[in-house]
């Protein structure tokens, strides 16, 4: 599998790719215009993306930024965004493009920071599965 940093000619097909991710995570799914907007804003300032491919065909992409969202310190990377395409996933291309994020891209020695919605089981199995373990628990309410 290779990895390339994502450019201004990867947003449509990343947006595609986040409004499934949207749908999958049983979150509000926003349109395509608005998604596009703000992935070119993230890109623009301090977020950063990477796109995998293999055969020259996009099954995974991340979208990070080198900052501690969490107010921990400055030695943080949150991962944003992480999604596999549906039909490579069970495949070993997630576990290897967070090994080429983590070996390849990031600086050895950042903490990791990532969300989970708790409406997405597999994703909590996958982060685990990589050695992560659970950081807080958010809680929301609408009244």
């Amino acid at each position: 599998m290779k990895w390339r940093f994502m450019t201004a000619g990867d947003i449509a097909g990343i947006v595609a790719l986040n409004r499934q991710l949207q749908q999958e995570e049983g979150a509000a799914v926003m349109n395509t215009h608005d998604l596009a907007t703000r992935l070119t804003k993230w890109l623009e300032t301090d977020y950063r993306g990477v796109v995998f491919e293999r055969e020259a065909q996009r099954v995974a992409y991340a979208l990070f930024r080198d900052t501690d969202p969490f107010a921990e310190g400055d030695d943080g990377i949150f991962l944003r965004q992480f999604f596999v395409v549906a039909d490579q996933r069970r495949k070993g291309i997630g576990r290897a493009a967070f090994n080429l994020l983590s070996n390849e891209i990031w600086p050895p020695g950042k903490r990791i920071f990532l969300e989970v919605l708790s409406s997405n089981p597999a994703g909590h199995a996958f982060w685990q599965s990589v050695g992560f373990k659970p950081h807080s628990v958010k809680y929301s309410c609408t009244r």
